[in-house]
C-alpha cells in the first residue's frame, strides 16, 4: 500500500516518473511518519514536496523526464489564482458540463474509480518508446488540444461565468501595474504561470506577440499573455 499510493500521489503533485528511490524515501513516512504512525498523510505530503527530487533545480533542469503535463481543472485553478478570483466570497464553478465537454474533465466527476486517466497511461510516440508515463496525455487529443484551448481563452477573459447565473471577472491589477514593461511584465506571468521555467524560445513568441496589441489597451495585452503563458508548453507542463 506504501509504494502504491506515495507514488500516485508524486505523480498528482510533482512528476509522472517519480525515480524508484523517491517512491522509497515517501513510502517510508507513510509507514511510518517519525512518530510510530502509519498512513499520515500530511506526513507524506510534506515529504513528496520537501523531497530532493522535488526541491532540486538539477532534477527540473537536468532530467528529460522530470516534469508532469498539468490537468485541465489544475490550469483552470491557476488562471483564477493570476485573476484574484478569491477575492469573491462566494466564488463558485458550475457550468452544467461545459468545461467537461471540452477538457474530458470536471471536479468530482470522474468517469470511473479510476478518476479521468490512468497513472501509468503511456501516450504513443516518443514516451512509450522511452517507456515514460504521462497520465494527463491520456485526455489530450485532437479535440481538446483545440476546445480546451478555446475554453481557457474565455477563462483569461472572463473569469468563471455561467450565462445570468453568475459571473466572477478576472482582476488583473497585479500585472496591469506593469502592462507597460515587456520584459517585466512577461517576468511576472512567468513566475505566476510558468514557475519560472519559460523558454526563451516562447518569451520572443510573446514578446512577438504583445507587439502586435493596440499600445493604449494594457487590459488586452495583459489578457494575451495570460493566456499565452497558460497554453505554452512551459505553462502547460508542470516543471
Amino acid at each position: 500500500t506504501a509504494p502504491f499510493v506515495s507514488q500516485q500521489l508524486i505523480q498528482f503533485l510533482v512528476t509522472s516518473n517519480p525515480s524508484p528511490a523517491y517512491v522509497g524515501r515517501v513510502a517510508a513516512v507513510f509507514a511510518n511518519n517519525g512518530q510510530g504512525k502509519k498512513g499520515d498523510l500530511a506526513a507524506v505530503v510534506r515529504a513528496i514536496l520537501l523531497d530532493v527530487e522535488a526541491r532540486d533545480v538539477r532534477w527540473s533542469y537536468g532530467s528529460p523526464s522530470f516534469g508532469r503535463l498539468k490537468d485541465p481543472v489544475q490550469r483552470a485553478m491557476s488562471l483564477a489564482r493570476v485573476g484574484r478570483l478569491d477575492r469573491f466570497a462566494a466564488v463558485h464553478w458550475w457550468d452544467y458540463g461545459n468545461f467537461y465537454d471540452s477538457a474530458l474533465q470536471s471536479p468530482g466527476y470522474a468517469p470511473s474509480v479510476f478518476n479521468f486517466y490512468r497513472q501509468d497511461y503511456r501516450s504513443p510516440g516518443l514516451l512509450t518508446e522511452n517507456q515514460l508515463a504521462a497520465p494527463a496525455f491520456q485526455i489530450t487529443n485532437s479535440y481538446t488540444s483545440i476546445a480546451f484551448v478555446n475554453q481557457l481563452w474565455n477563462n483569461s477573459i472572463s473569469g468563471l461565468r455561467l450565462y445570468e447565473s453568475y459571473s466572477f471577472n478576472p482582476d488583473y491589477r497585479d500585472l496591469l501595474d506593469v502592462a507597460d514593461d515587456t520584459p517585466l511584465l512577461i517576468d511576472r506571468a512567468n513566475l505566476l504561470l510558468c514557475g519560472g521555467m519559460m523558454s526563451a524560445t516562447t518569451r520572443s513568441t510573446i514578446v512577438n506577440m504583445l507587439s502586435q496589441t493596440p499600445a493604449g489597451d494594457p487590459l488586452q495585452r495583459v489578457q494575451l499573455l495570460v493566456f499565452l503563458a497558460s497554453v505554452c508548453p512551459d505553462g502547460a507542463v508542470q516543471r
